[in-house]
């Protein structure tokens, strides 16, 4: 009986539909990467023109989902565990520190003046720090030591969770929570942007700074760090 031979053609054609499928594959991973970035207010499409605020919620329904907890006071702290590695953000064409790109995109900054909103006074980029809202050292104690790295560097990294204020009032405010720091100006605004990262991140406050918040934050408040 005579062998049937076989030309090899299905072979090539599973190839073919092999190749097909990664490349699917791949492309529906990187759209999945590009969403995942974009909802974390990172601009991967090469414009830089704006940086994505958080959600926003009514003040019941943060005080309603905040979680409260006391902090570990024994919990490690190793700030470069969120801060490392450093990367440089990509706008409109240049790269920018985390300070400066914070300072230039914020509505603070207007006609080549910004205005300090902890303070109220102008402020040059000279003797600025980005402020984290709610300190990496208070984040850490209130479940951020158990965080992934990935998580830990997407907090430090995001500028949507800080400010830029004057460097003196940064050091004075340290890692104080609203119970033990408030600033000078906008403090209500301040308390909500405390809520509204907080219930992001899932990041538990303190009673006592969840209590101070409810007293100061006010009815008709906004985030004290508003980006273009």
């Amino acid at each position: 009986m005579a062998r049937q031979r076989y030309s090899g053609q299905g072979y090539r054609g599973y190839g073919r539909v092999n190749k097909k499928m990664e490349k699917m594959v791949a492309t529906l991973v990187i759209a999945a990467a590009v969403f995942v970035l974009n909802q974390m207010g990172i601009d991967i499409g090469g414009s830089g023109s704006k940086v994505k605020p958080l959600k926003e919620k009514s003040v019941e329904q943060l005080l309603d989902e905040v979680k409260v907890a006391l902090p570990d006071e024994y919990a490690d702290y190793d700030r470069d565990s969120y801060t490392e590695p450093y990367k440089k953000i990509e706008y409109k064409g240049r790269k920018y520190s985390l300070r400066k790109f914070a300072f230039v995109t914020s509505k603070h900054y207007k006609d080549g003046d910004y205005t300090d909103p902890y303070t109220g006074d102008e402020l040059s980029l000279d003797d600025s720090n980005f402020d984290h809202i709610i300190p990496l050292n208070y984040v850490n104690k209130h479940g951020g030591a158990k965080w992934s790295h990935s998580k830990k560097h997407q907090y430090a990294t995001d500028v949507r969770v800080g400010v830029d204020v004057d460097g003196a009032v940064n050091r004075d405010k340290s890692d104080k929570g609203p119970s033990e720091w408030l600033p000078e100006a906008n403090v209500d605004d301040y308390c909500y942007t405390w809520l509204v990262i907080a219930v992001s991140y899932d990041i538990p406050l303190s009673p006592e700074d969840v209590k101070v918040i409810r007293d100061h934050v006010g009815s008709s408040p906004k985030l004290i760090n508003p980006y273009n």
